[in-house]
This record gives structure tokens, C-alpha cells and sequence, in this order.
């Protein structure tokens, strides 16, 4: 944790290229600067959600998955199952998912619970088939080309706009978007016309 503290962003970034969401990347080492400050790894629910990038779900797998507490961590392989088998159905909402799925925890077995759930769910996939019609292709996505910038730069910091889009083959006024995006979110800045990741 100290090491992801410490780290420079362009560091962190050029590991978690690929993995996804690029901002989670940030997060996790804010995240890690914030822990650090503290005497220990919080192990309750309520000051978890305080630290930046950890929401309800983050938190409550943290819990089970470190501590085997007694919550339940509701991704989607896990609603899957909990549809499947009727205690749950599709149009029910979040808060009682969540009550539901907390009343079926095998009290002291958390963690080996989710593990099995999540298991079953990725097997026995049970999702309606997402109409093809509205599915962007990943490498046309706004996701994909923020990814290969930030790439680009972690490898040739201090490019020009023209440098960028021509090795990620997109026209700047598109590229322009990307950037305006990536710099509103600290992940890049840009200084006499060049483009840095941010430190």
C-alpha cells in the first residue's frame, strides 16, 4: 500500500493499462494515500465509503472478502443467481436486492459464499441478450480511445496534439473531446501546446 502511495501516476498507469477504467487507477492510489494516513485498515462499512473511489459495493467486499463479515457484495453474477433461483426478480430495486441478499448470508461462511455465488453466476449465465443493434464496438468506444492515449503518453510525454492523433487514428476535433475529458479529470495536463500525464 505504501508503494501505490508513493507511486507516480505515470507509473501506476503504465501497469493498469488494459485492466479498464483508468480512473480507477487514480482512485486506487489516492485511495492508498488516504490509508495510509490512518492507524490501521478501517474495518467498518461507513468509514470505508468516506475514502475516495470506494462505494457501497467496494466497501462491503472489502468486508467480506478481507474480514468475512457478514454482508453481502451484490455484482451482477450474484443477482443472476438470486433471480434464477426466485428470490429475487428483475424489477425490484436496489435497496431490496440488498436487504434480500443480506437476510440469505450463511452467517460466518461470508466469504466463501460470494466466491461460490460468483462462481455459479459466471457459469450459468442467465442475462437477456443485450440487442446488437445498440452495442458500440469496444474499439470504437470513448473508453477505448482514452486508453490509448493515456498509453501514448506514458510512453512520449510531451507530445503535441498532432503526435497523439496520428498514432491513435482519430481526427483531433474527436481527439479533442478525449483530451478535454482526460485533462478535466487530472489524468493529463498540458503545458506550451504538449501533453503530459498528470504527476
Amino acid at each position: 500500500m505504501q508503494t501505490l502511495a508513493s507511486a507516480k501516476m505515470k507509473d501506476v498507469l503504465s501497469l493498469w493499462i488494459g485492466l479498464g477504467y483508468n480512473r480507477r487507477a487514480m482512485w486506487l492510489r489516492d485511495a492508498c494515500i488516504e490509508l495510509s494516513h490512518m492507524q490501521k485498515f478501517p474495518q467498518d462499512y461507513r468509514t470505508l465509503l468516506k475514502i475516495k473511489g470506494i462505494g457501497s459495493y467496494t466497501a462491503r467486499s472489502i468486508l467480506v472478502f478481507a474480514y468475512n463479515m457478514d454482508l453481502a457484495a451484490v455484482d451482477t453474477n450474484v443477482q443472476r443467481v438470486l433471480i434464477l433461483h426466485g428470490f429475487i426478480d428483475e424489477k425490484m430495486g436496489k435497496k431490496e436486492v440488498q436487504e434480500i441478499a443480506d437476510l440469505l448470508i450463511p452467517r460466518g461462511k461470508s466469504r466463501d459464499y460470494h466466491n461460490a455465488l460468483m462462481d455459479y453466476g459466471a457459469i450459468n449465465r442467465v442475462n437477456k441478450v443485450q440487442k446488437k443493434s445498440k452495442v458500440v464496438p469496444f474499439d470504437k468506444s470513448n473508453r477505448y480511445y482514452r486508453g490509448k492515449v493515456l498509453k501514448f503518453l506514458v510512453e512520449r510525454e510531451g507530445s503535441s496534439i498532432e503526435s497523439i492523433a496520428l498514432d491513435v487514428q482519430l481526427s483531433q476535433e474527436k481527439l479533442m473531446k478525449v483530451i478535454d475529458q482526460l485533462t478535466e479529470e487530472n489524468h493529463i495536463l498540458k503545458k506550451n501546446c504538449k501533453y503530459y500525464l498528470a504527476p
